[in-house]
């Protein structure tokens, strides 16, 4: 079947995949004991999700030699809460200019790695988070010194005079 795409995950060897990919960014490992068919044993977890990383990070785009991965983010570094076991494994942060293709995204495999985007979006949830500028507008003075999105929350409680939930991250910022 060269040149055509593949859809979805029914022509995976599942007896042979150490990750696969979901939606735009993240990669979960087929762990064993959370996946049906998991080829990966928990005490491999940890070199593997360097491997992969150090090699997201030395992907270059073969027309312009640019970088493509600007980030990767290990799930158990950015997630917490009790469903963190759920989380991806890696959430990929793509430089300015790049992410997945759409195909992807939607389960397709399709036969090339880089392809043009010719389609016109606004804005994308791919890119590595130091790329994406936060912008805070307010009519009271931001106290913290370094505001965060996690901070949101608590601080719309703090506004309402309520407490923060238990096991609730972030701080109020006014």
């Amino acid at each position: 079947m060269a040149g055509e795409s593949r859809k979805g995950f029914e022509r995976v060897d599942w007896k042979r995949t150490r990750a696969y990919g979901l939606g735009l960014n993240p990669l979960y490992l087929s762990l064993q004991g959370r996946e049906r068919a998991g080829t990966v044993p928990p005490q491999d977890k940890a070199g593997l999700l360097e491997e992969i990383a150090r090699k997201l990070l030395q992907v270059r785009d073969p027309a312009t030699g640019r970088q493509v991965v600007a980030r990767v983010y290990k799930g158990a570094e950015i997630y917490s809460g009790p469903y963190v076991a759920s989380a991806p494994d890696i959430v990929v942060g793509y430089q300015r200019g790049y992410r997945v293709s759409s195909k992807s995204a939607l389960g397709e495999i399709p036969p090339e790695v880089f392809g043009n985007n010719t389609e016109k979006w606004s804005g994308d949830h791919a890119m590595a988070a130091e790329l994406v500028p936060g912008v805070l507008f307010s009519n009271e003075k931001v106290k913290a010194p370094d505001p965060a999105l996690v901070d949101l929350a608590a601080t719309i409680l703090a506004e309402f005079g309520l407490p923060p939930e238990v096991g609730m991250r972030g701080r109020p910022i006014f």
